[in-house]
């Protein structure tokens, strides 16, 4: 957000809410633009004593204590669809966190971005770790596509075409809307490609079964696994293993834990 669109308020007990008195701010924006808790930081300042906490602001956007056994130092809420609960910005550190069992406890996914806005790295609720990657084929791809190394575009991935590919690289995550527990780079790239952990794969049964456990490999059929059979054309061409079964003759997504090798 811009800077401009916040108007500072003077710092008296009116503009705080002390919700149980264990709590060194208990913030809430009702507004749908709202921030709990804006610090913007001057050389002027001064200690102000509101009973149940203490507002410093000499130095500080804000400092702020709880001494209550059970206290918070900063609790913060926005409601309504765009609030943000703390918007920090800094020189040196923007938000600066100690704590014996956490530095820091969130719920819900948190993103974390670069200077320039772009996202670093994203940390979701889904079981695997995917990296942003540009693939040379995009039309050929989808949520749980198998894809290799592409020789003819450094840096780029593309659809997987033949059995036993020692380029090959991950598995396009998103199968069956699972999301990544990590990505890095989201965002940024054409597709999250899991290189570890647990995702949803295609799957091609047609020659072969598949059970529990069986190594996977490229396929014949473009962006498909398939299960290694013969494991000395199988070494680096290695997938991962698959954690469900799939019949014999049949092509489908099953769950698969990454595991190149």
């Amino acid at each position: 957000m811009p800077e401009n669109d916040f108007t500072p308020v003077p710092s008296t007990r009116e503009n705080f809410v002390d919700k149980t008195g264990n709590y060194g701010g208990y913030f809430v924006a009702a507004g749908d633009q709202g921030r709990a808790v804006y610090g913007h930081a001057t050389s002027e300042g001064a200690l102000i004593d509101l009973g149940p906490f203490k507002v410093q602001t000499n130095n500080y956007g804000g400092y702020f204590v709880a001494e209550a056994n059970n206290g918070r130092g900063v609790h913060a809420e926005a409601n309504g669809a765009n609030g943000i609960g703390i918007y920090a910005t800094g020189g040196s550190k923007g938000i600066y966190a100690t704590g014996e069992d956490y530095a820091a406890d969130f719920r819900g996914k948190v993103v974390i971005r670069g200077l320039g806005g772009g996202t670093v790295m994203e940390l979701g609720q889904g079981l695997d770790y995917a990296e942003g990657f540009d693939v040379s084929d995009k039309n050929e791809i989808g949520p749980g596509s198998v894809l290799v190394i592409d020789a003819e575009n450094p840096g780029k991935l593309t659809v997987s075409k033949k059995v036993y590919d020692s380029k090959v690289a991950g598995i396009v995550a998103g199968a069956k809307n699972q999301g990544s527990g990590v990505r890095l780079g989201a965002d940024q790239f054409d597709f999250d490609v899991a290189l570890a952990g647990r995702v949803y794969c295609n799957v091609d049964a047609t020659e072969a079964a598949v059970e529990p456990g069986d190594l996977l490999t490229t396929s014949a059929t473009p962006g498909y696994a398939t299960k290694a059979e013969d494991y000395m054309r199988a070494q680096g061409a290695i997938l991962g293993k698959a954690m469900e079964k799939l019949e014999k003759g049949k092509k489908g997504q099953i769950l698969v834990l990454v595991t190149l090798q």
